[in-house]
């Protein structure tokens, strides 16, 4: 965040607050849906109040009910009579003579409704658009390929970035913006990717998948108009951005039919080692990956992300970890694992070491000075938990930055030779892309991107 340092601890105090949806009615109609028309179509998007669900079915653009006119409008409403169960479609500017309130403001569909005054709108031609084909491939690159698309409702709960903030964060404006070397680093590598992505047939196979999900749903008929529109206004963009999610969701069933047909198959019968042996750097092979939601235990009791990761050992043996954890893995990866043997299992014919307390490296190249390509991707995991002691770690410094406000002080950024990132404070810094030795105790991890281990030296 703009101002913010990474080497410094922040703390925040969070309020919640509970708001009661208004009921906007008038003599039993309710407030149903938005039809945001399409820019130079007869086509239209459908934002309809959490839970309801027409199931594709589209009214005539243009029309309103209530003064029997069909006009070239914007946006129309849809209203239903909760006794009768009759759905009306309802010009903007007939809105407030329909229901006795402007439609400004409301709260129904978790966006502002904005009135459309018919003849006295903006052209359509000022409206912001972009490619679909570009938005799309942006998607691809925000996502990790589609296997980690993020919803803004899911983001919400999860606390992490969506998706759709997370492709601002790579391709938006940086008028505004405080960069450091590391944003304009990861800036660049994103638009590299762009490129190869767009001359790649992944847009069309991406497009492919969001076609499948078919029209017998407001999203489904939602997500075709937009594709078929070739383009995305601020209000589609996000439609669009959800077709990698039908294509992640697409690659995972296919690679998830293979593994049920090669696990009965491959899999050695037995287990790993005995319930409470600690297992370290265990290669295995990545068979599948679940993930899901569940409850969460700790405040404020909402849900959290969980992975079921089920993993192959050279010898032939099923292994098992369910962690809350998220890990950037996928089916055929190849790592070493490190866990407690926690208890042996059996699932479908095929027996299962369920494993705890555990952490997965991704193999990585050392050069000859012993440490991995300075461009090599950091281990996803932290060097080790707070209060860990390190006893002369070999280190290769990658970046020495004066501390603001502290004279004579440097905030120091290494890499080990496990491939871990880690920090740490001194009045000595030596230089960058050389080679030093740490002796010190891990301080705490910082989490937030690639965790980091704050060493205080000793």
């Amino acid at each position: 965040m703009y101002g913010y340092a990474p080497w410094q601890q922040y703390a925040f105090q969070y309020s919640t607050l509970t708001l009661n949806r208004p009921s906007i009615s008038h003599e039993g109609w309710r407030f149903d849906a938005a039809l945001d028309r399409v820019p130079g179509t007869d086509e239209f998007m459908m934002r309809t109040v959490p839970g309801r669900d027409f199931a594709g079915w589209r009214p005539e653009p243009g029309r309103c009910d209530h003064c029997g006119k069909f006009r070239d409008r914007n946006t129309t409403y849809l209203v239903t009579n909760e006794e009768t169960g009759e759905t009306l479609q309802v010009g903007a500017s007939c809105m407030e003579v329909f229901l006795g309130v402007r439609p400004k403001g409301l709260w129904s569909l978790g966006t502002s409704i904005e009135p459309d005054e018919d003849r006295n709108t903006a052209p359509l031609s000022t409206q912001s658009v972009e490619d679909n084909r570009e938005l799309i491939a942006k998607a691809l690159v925000a996502s990790d390929m589609g296997k980690r698309y993020v919803s803004k409702s899911r983001a919400g709960e999860w606390g992490s970035a969506s998706t759709a903030d997370r492709i601002d964060a790579l391709f938006g404006s940086t008028t505004f913006r405080r960069l450091t070397e590391e944003d304009r680093l990861e800036r660049e590598e994103a638009r590299q990717e762009l490129a190869e992505v767009l001359s790649s047939g992944l847009v069309d196979d991406v497009v492919k998948a969001a076609r499948e999900v078919g029209t017998d749903s407001d999203y489904g008929r939602n997500l075709n108009t937009a594709l078929d529109a070739g383009f995305s206004t601020v209000a589609m963009s996000g439609t669009v951005i959800s077709a990698v999610a039908a294509y992640g969701r697409k690659n995972r069933e296919v690679a998830q039919v293979k593994v049920r047909e090669d696990r009965i198959t491959e899999a050695t019968p037995g287990f790993v080692a005995p319930v409470k042996t600690r297992l370290r750097d265990v290669p295995v092979t990545i068979t599948n990956v679940f993930e899901g939601t569940r409850a969460a235990y700790a405040w404020p009791h909402g849900d959290e992300p969980f992975q079921i990761i089920t993993m192959r050992g050279a010898d032939g043996h099923e292994i098992v970890w369910k962690t809350s954890t998220v890990q950037p893995i996928a089916v055929g990866d190849e790592v070493t694992m490190t866990g407690t043997v926690k208890e042996h299992g059996e699932f479908r014919g095929v027996d299962q070491t369920q494993i705890s307390r555990a952490k997965l490296e991704i193999p990585v190249t050392l050069g000859a000075d012993g440490f991995p390509a300075p461009n090599t991707a950091y281990s996803p995991n932290a060097l080790g938990r707070a209060g860990k002691k390190l006893t002369a770690e070999r280190i290769r410094v990658e970046r020495t930055t004066r501390r603001p406000g502290a004279d004579g002080e440097w905030n120091v950024e290494g890499r080990t030779t496990s491939n871990h990132r880690v920090t740490w404070e001194t009045t000595d810094a030596p230089p960058e892309g050389s080679a030093t030795e740490l002796t010190g105790t891990i301080d705490y991890v910082d989490d937030s991107g690639v965790k980091t281990a704050i060493i205080v030296q000793s």
